[in-house]
């Protein structure tokens, strides 16, 4: 799969990252610390807008001139109900809509995140656009942080996703980031069905009236980290015997009949060990159902699509790997393992 990050003619790529390496593609610009709204979008070169404008066709009618030869006419049609979305600075075709299609500005993006807290500044760690602008994102910190533990912190984010070209709906969705290794839990992803837990609207209709909405929906955004918060710490006031972490991992990575789970077995040997590193033994951590937790979010997002095919560049398996943390196969896994050790404290 490609990056897909836009990148432009003369070599800049529409991205931006605070205080990380470029992610999984090596490209985009890299500051030390979380920009506003204002600076983000400089950085991610995402300071253009959408235009719509009337599209034409050309039809082409054959008819016999006044000596009796074929002569063929071109006639301008302009198309009705369908405007195409063009992007203000380089004039490039981004999509094809309907006549009630509302474009969601990027500057409205940031100004709806900037928005959606009343309580302090919020920040961006992450923003920019895919596919030469048909869809953008951001990642906008919250002021408030979680703690799960003594030493455990745990991040708050908003992820803002928009496309311009007439397939992507806007959706906005909480998102946790463990601090001290890095793991992101994907909330959202969690439960995949769930509609509590993000915000979805198309472009058509009102479209000022909808972000208004989403502010008082995505309102429930602290309770619902705070649902998360409740479950983690309870997770981490629980001490699992072997057996039990035996048995957790087993119920994630069951053998399977009649085939060789070798394989199967040497994951489960290297989850088992991971609850044992360095991170998911800190202070009110080890030996919990909450390092149990970590330890399977730490071997998918590190470990599992690792090589999962060694025909794959090295930027391939890369985006491979992001792709299924996320999206993907390993966004089911941690899914499940939140899940099983839900049922472990209950």
């Amino acid at each position: 799969m490609s990056h897909e990050i836009t990148i432009r003619k003369n070599g800049f790529a529409e991205a931006m990252y605070a205080g990380l390496e470029p992610a999984w593609h090596g490209l985009g610009q890299v500051v030390d610390e979380a920009p506003t709204s204002a600076d983000a979008m400089k950085l991610a070169g995402l300071l253009w807008t959408v235009e719509q404008h009337p599209i034409q066709t050309i039809v082409s009618q054959e008819h016999m001139d006044e000596e009796g030869n074929p002569k063929i006419e071109n006639d301008i049609v302009e198309i009705p109900d369908r405007v195409a979305n063009v992007r203000s600075d380089n004039h490039s075709v981004l999509g094809v809509v309907g006549c009630g299609y509302r474009p969601v500005q990027n500057c409205e993006a940031f100004s709806f995140v900037d928005d959606l807290i009343e309580t302090g500044e919020i920040r961006y760690e992450a923003a920019g656009s895919l596919r030469g602008g048909k869809t953008i994102w951001l990642l906008g910190k919250m002021p408030e942080r979680i703690f799960i533990t003594e030493q455990d912190t745990t991040d708050q984010y908003i992820l803002f996703t928009n496309g311009h070209d007439g397939t992507r709906a806007v959706h906005i969705l909480p998102t946790a980031v463990r601090v001290v290794c890095s793991n992101t839990l994907n909330l959202a992803m969690r439960k995949t069905q769930s509609t509590s837990r993000r915000m979805t609207f198309v472009h058509t209709g009102n479209i000022r009236s909808k972000l208004d909405e989403a502010r008082q929906m995505l309102g429930l955004v602290n309770r619902q980290f705070e649902s998360y918060a409740i479950e983690a710490k309870a997770m981490a006031s629980v001490t699992l015997t072997s057996e039990q972490r035996s048995d957790y991992c087993f119920k994630l990575f069951p053998n399977i009949d009649g085939q060789n789970n070798t394989r199967r077995e040497k994951t489960r040997a290297e989850i088992m060990s991971l609850m044992n590193d360095q991170t998911n033994t800190l202070a009110g951590m080890r030996g919990t159902a909450w390092a149990a937790l970590n330890a399977v979010t730490q071997y998918v997002d590190h470990s599992m699509t690792k090589n999962i095919n060694t025909k794959r560049t090295v930027l391939e398996q890369s985006e491979h790997r992001m792709a299924s943390t996320i999206v993907g196969h390993g966004a089911r896994i941690k899914a499940e393992a939140w899940e099983n050790a839900l049922a472990l404290i209950s």
